[in-house]
Parts: structure tokens; sequence; C-alpha cells
């Protein structure tokens, strides 16, 4: 549970810097609200503010204290809840401050009095900057990433952790290159009257975080050959697994930090410079972001927190921002849905089966070749896919000394039965202790080889053949 700790942990801390842009008075707005600068000081405003900053300091506590009690309660539904917590609460909280003023506003009546209403500067859309680094960098920082494990695998052996570490790797990689995408295609904006100046300001904007993203896309292959090294040298010891993603969560935070360093330039320039424009638009902002149908851009600047939101004004904005959501539910509740899966074994005519979705088996009674009885769990056992709760392991595992195995067990009972066919281990028990000594039985009188044997421990009764082989005559 070290990985949906640090996960939250480190959600938390992420969405509460986030949240702090906006209640800092940038550009003529705060929460999002465009209000005259002299009405900053106004006791309503500064209340909202505080009242806000409070909610948002208890939030950061609570979801610290949340994220450590996942390391003490190992229970998939626990963590789902707990991250859904995280990440509704600050909606929570910033939901209730944004109509706070957005309804003082409309009772004090601010206009804010620089606002303008501007055409886009085209023109700033089709010029290129000689500092933006060229892209093919980047992509060669993403391309090393895989040759780097490739290598430590040809050389070292991924063993059973290849495919986590590659689909680890592929993810990291793939968010990596959509978030490239987005800020590296977003619309240019107009900050001020002054086209070449516009021109400068946007680029030095958008290539101060493309050029950041260029630099990390250079470390990933390094992390990753540290990560293939260290599991090369250990498998069983799954530590090392966590690094790239603390890695890839620590770049997150350093473009934020980069995005708020711009935006905090940018303030001040706006604060000396005349020629800066403000667009009262709040008409045209929600909660939800923006919706204008009026602007031609799809991915639009985040007035809540740091990045970007989507402009719901038009058909492509709606598909990608409602289809963004969905995902985001079936995240969550795909896992919930396997999780809370039912173990069902069943004795058929000729064969053994057992079923937790999406797992299934089905043993022939002439291919098992040995059962035993066993009290201790395993303790050097690695998850390769599937699930283990509190209550239930399903699916492939690795174990030390057997290698892969197939899992079925109801970890409060304490015993199981561990069958040995000729091309897989499985360790499989019933709901309880008696019915699962009753499913021993029934599968010894029912498996032909088994069936013969004068013991009830198989794996013993051949380790005395093989050192009595008088007892054979």
């Amino acid at each position: 549970m070290i990985l949906f700790s640090l996960c939250c942990a480190v959600t938390s801390i992420i969405l509460y810097f986030s949240y702090q842009i906006s209640l800092k008075f940038e550009r003529n707005q705060v929460l999002a609200t465009h209000i005259p600068p002299e009405e900053m000081d106004h006791p309503k405003v500064q209340r909202i503010l505080r009242r806000t900053k409070l909610f948002f300091i208890l939030y950061l506590i609570l979801s610290l204290l949340l994220s450590v009690s996942l390391y003490f309660i190992s229970n998939m539904a626990y963590f789902i809840g707990v991250l859904l917590l995280i990440v509704i609460l600050p909606q929570i909280g910033i939901v209730r401050a944004f109509y706070a003023m957005r309804n003082l506003k409309r009772e004090e009546n601010w206009i804010d009095p620089s606002s303008k209403v501007v055409v886009v500067d085209t023109d700033i859309l089709t010029k290129k900057d000689e500092k933006l680094f060229d892209k093919k960098f980047f992509f060669i920082g993403l391309i090393l990433t895989p040759l780097s494990l490739f290598i430590i695998d040809q050389f070292a052996g991924l063993q059973f952790l290849r495919i986590p570490l590659y689909f680890i790797a592929g993810s990291v990689l793939l968010s990596w290159l959509v978030l490239y995408y987005v800020l590296e295609n977003q619309t240019l904006r107009n900050f001020t009257t002054d086209p070449e100046k516009n021109k400068k300001i946007n680029y030095f904007y958008k290539t101060k975080i493309l050029n950041t993203m260029v630099y990390l896309s250079f470390s990933f292959p390094i992390v990753f050959f540290i990560t293939g090294y260290l599991i090369a040298r250990n498998p069983y010891d799954i530590r090392p697994i966590f690094f790239p993603l603390l890695y890839y969560a620590v770049g997150i935070v350093v473009l934020m930090m980069v995005l708020r360093q711009s935006r905090e330039k940018l303030n001040q320039l706006f604060q000396k410079d005349s020629e800066f424009i403000t667009i009262d638009d709040d008409e045209y902002y929600d909660i939800f972001g923006m919706k204008n149908p009026n602007d031609p851009r799809i991915i639009v600047e985040n007035r809540f927190t740091l990045g970007n939101t989507i402009n719901r004004g038009h058909k492509k904005g709606k598909i990608v921002f409602y289809s963004s959501y969905i995902l985001f539910v079936l995240v969550l509740l795909i896992p919930l849905y396997f999780i809370n899966a039912d173990i069902e074994i069943t004795v058929e005519e000729n064969s053994l089966y057992f079923h937790a979705r999406p797992y299934s088996d089905r043993i022939d009674y002439d291919e098992i070749q040995s059962i035993e009885i066993r009290k201790d769990f395993p303790e050097n056992i690695l998850r390769v896919n599937g699930t283990s709760t509190e209550k239930k392991s399903f699916g492939n595992f690795q174990i030390k000394g057997l290698g892969h195995c197939r899992l079925y067990i109801h970890r409060d009972v304490k015993e199981y039965l561990f069958i040995r066919t000729e091309d897989q281990i499985y360790l499989i028990n019933d709901k309880n202790l008696e019915s699962t000594k009753k499913l021993y039985e029934e599968l010894r009188k029912r498996s032909p080889a088994i069936g013969k044997a004068p013991f009830s421990n198989l794996i013993y009764e051949q380790l005395v053949l093989y050192n009595n082989p008088s007892l054979l005559k």
C-alpha cells in the first residue's frame, strides 16, 4: 500500500498548490472573477479569501493524514474512497468561494474600468520563436527510455517484472507526450495592444514550460535504467518500481512551479505596462471552466488552477470535456468491479473449475500431479496481475522458490490447497476451513494419480519413496 499512500499524498500536495493560484490577484482577477484593483482591500473580499485559505490548509492536513492511513489499511475500496475525497474536497471549497465572489461582484455592481474588448491577433500565431527547442530533442528522450529498459533486460533480465515495468514506462511517456502536445498547440493569447510585444510575451510564456519538458524528457532514460538495474538485481523487491512514478510526480511539480513563475512574472509586467489589456468575460466562465462560443480556442487558461482547461463553447471542446470525466469515473469504477468479485469453486464430473472475474481456470483431475494442504502463506510473493486485498487474492502471482503461480485465496482462511500440474501451480481455498478440507478430500478421490496414494501428503510421500526404494516392492 506504499504506492497508494504516495499516490494520494502527491495528489493532495499538487492540488493544494494548484488551487492557490486562484486566490492571488492576477491581471485584475481573483477566484476567476474580474474586480477593480482598488476593491481587493474590501472587507468582504478579504473575508472570502481568508476562509478559503484556511479551508485549503485544513484540506492539506486531512489529505496527508488519510494518505498515511493507507499505509496501514490495505483495502482497495478504502483507497478509492480516499482518492475521491482528495479530488472532490478542493472542488467544494473553490466552488463555494467562487460563488461568494461572483455574488459579491453582482451585489456591489463592480465593473473593471480597464476591461476592453479586443480582436485576436492572428499574426502571432504564425510566428516561430528561435528560443524554442526543436521537437526532435523531445522525442529523442522518449525513444531512449524504452531502449534503456531493453538494454537492461537483455544483459541482466527483468524477469516477471518486465511487463509491469514496460507498462509503467509506456503510461508515463504517453501522458508526457499528450501534455507536450496540448501545451505546444494551445492558441496564443492577447496580452497587450502592441503585436510585437504580444508575441514576445506569448513565447516567453510558452517556451519556458516546453523547454523544461525537453530537459526532463532526457532524464527519463536514466531514471528507468537505474530502476531496471535495481529490479534485475532483486526482482522480489518492488520498491524501485515506485522510483519512476515518484520522479514523474516531481516532474509535474516542477512544471507547475515553472508555470507559476511565468504567471507571476506576467502579472508583474501587467502592473507596470499600461498597454496590457484585460477582458472581463466572467459571463463565459463558470465552475467547470470556460464556455464561450465566440472564442475560437479549444484549450484555454484555467483560472482556478495552474495549467489549462477546455472551452466547452465548441462541439470539440464538449466532446473532450465530457469524455475526460467519463474516463475518470471508469478508471475508478473498473477496479471496484473486479476487487468485489467472489471466488467460485465448482467440483465438476471430470474437472475442477474456479472463477473470480476476470480470471477462470479448469483443471482436469488426471492433470493433477500433487496436492497438499499448507498452513503458512508464502512471504516473498509479488502480484504480477490480479487482485490482492486483506480478504482475497486472485490472479497471477510470482512466489520466490516456486515461480509463477495462480491464486484463488481467501486470506482469512488459514489453510489452502497447493495443487501442482505439469505446467502450473495453483494456490486455492474455499470460504472456510471446513469446506477447504472437504474440497481436498474430494480432489484426492477424483484424481487418478492422487487417489491411489496411501498418505495425505503426496510430496512427503514421494520423498519417502525416493529415500527408501525398497518400499516400492
